[in-house]
């Protein structure tokens, strides 16, 4: 996989039951190895083990990056990204899913979003409408890859699936920078 240089990479995982721990072990050395200062890594609807074995230990299992799993951080006491697995739907590959989002648990001072639901969702959009959100990255519909504005919406939204909508890895890294506001 091509990944370009820059401060903070961002990985969304998407591994079925099968690959399991080996999986995510090798995914974890394979972080270790990025130059990136700051790892971020959400889990989506593929990452049943992940939700089956609970968040403290996908945490110590991915131990190269910060894994987040409904939480905040902030990077260089600025920037602060939320991230959360969730997506809504009824897939057989389920983990993480449900009816709604948990869009309420979002801190007001999010300037990015890292979350599995891609846009277009309607509870997502008309939380987006009235957020501070500066940039929402997702990649749970490998279709809409791309980097995309919405009318009505402030935020830049960015689907940045690896897989295209055939389960290929053909989509490129999606760089960007995020400005320091003060």
């Amino acid at each position: 996989m091509l990944v370009h240089c820059g401060d903070i990479v961002f990985s969304g995982r998407n591994y079925t039951e099968k690959t399991l721990i080996k999986k995510y072990k090798d995914f974890n050395a394979w972080l270790a190895e990025q130059p990136h200062r700051v790892k971020l890594v959400i889990a989506g609807n593929h990452d049943g083990y992940l939700a089956h074995v609970g968040k403290d230990n996908a945490k110590r299992l991915l131990s190269a990056c910060t894994y987040l799993q409904d939480e905040e951080v902030r990077v260089d006491g600025w920037a602060s990204f939320f991230g959360t697995p969730s997506s809504v739907g009824t897939s057989k590959n389920s983990a993480f899913q449900g009816k709604t989002l948990p869009l309420d648990r979002i801190p007001s001072t999010t300037d990015v979003l890292l979350i599995h639901q891609t846009v277009p969702n309607r509870d997502l959009e008309r939380y987006l409408r009235s957020s501070s959100v500066r940039v929402v990255i997702s990649g749970h519909l490998h279709c809409e890859y791309g980097i995309h504005r919405l009318p009505g919406i402030r935020a830049t939204v960015v689907t940045a699936s690896t897989l295209d909508g055939k389960y290929r890895p053909l989509n490129p890294p999606i760089v960007f920078d995020l400005k320091r506001v003060n």
